[in-house]
């Protein structure tokens, strides 16, 4: 019997071509400035999740796991924040730790008491770990300028420099300074003081000028 070529376009077993318009629109770079903007904040949000987790797992193996893999005692940092350095220093002498007083700034703290120690207080740390210290240099202090006699304009700008705050401004003659310049400052020139403290200046109207009749 005579067999004809079959209709239905199932039983063709001809290989296909397969679909890549799909895949293409798939995979096509990013049109336009949206699309170029989230591929952006994706990679940005990948780079930072990387970041944090590196930072924890720096934070965890420095910390914690460190000084217990590699042996010997473990102690913690003693609270010395606030106190004289040579009290601070014994306190962490007599845990078997090793202070490092190289750093120094200025604070509200008296000269010579501890700002700050690294690792901080409390932390688990191996016996012999060195400790940074920042010790105090006391309150930054700055000395009034002398701008006694200077042009009223070139001396509050020179006091205003130095960090310090213009407050009351009088006015008053002068046989001895000129007009509009600089009479007197209060605190006077070579006070210690801190930046930020207020001045008070008073300004020169120059001689009296009296008419005789």
């Amino acid at each position: 019997m005579r067999s004809w070529p079959s209709s239905n376009p199932e039983s063709d077993h001809t290989p296909r071509r397969p679909k890549t318009k799909r895949l293409r629109r798939v995979l096509r770079k990013p049109s336009g400035k949206r699309g170029w903007l989230q591929l952006i904040a994706i990679v940005g949000v990948g780079i930072g999740v990387w970041i944090l987790l590196a930072l924890i797992s720096l934070f965890v193996v420095n910390y914690t796991i460190l000084p217990l893999y590699t042996g010997g005692k473990v102690t913690h940092v003693p609270h010395i924040e606030g106190l004289p350095l040579p009290e601070a220093l014994d306190s962490l002498r007599a845990l078997g730790l090793t202070p490092d007083t190289a750093t120094s700034r200025y604070s509200k703290l008296p000269e010579g008491f501890v700002v700050e120690a690294i690792p901080t207080p409390g932390m688990k740390v191996k016996v012999g770990r060195k400790v940074k210290l920042v010790v105090s240099k006391g309150e930054h202090l700055i000395e009034v300028p002398d701008v006694i006699g200077m042009d009223f304009e070139l001396g509050t700008r020179i006091l205003e420099q130095e960090g310090l705050v213009i407050g009351s401004t009088e006015y008053t003659f002068s046989d001895e300074i000129g007009r509009n310049r600089i009479l007197s400052v209060t605190p006077p020139p070579g006070t210690q003081v801190r930046p930020g403290d207020t001045v008070r200046i008073a300004i020169s109207l120059g001689p009296l000028d009296l008419e005789i009749y």
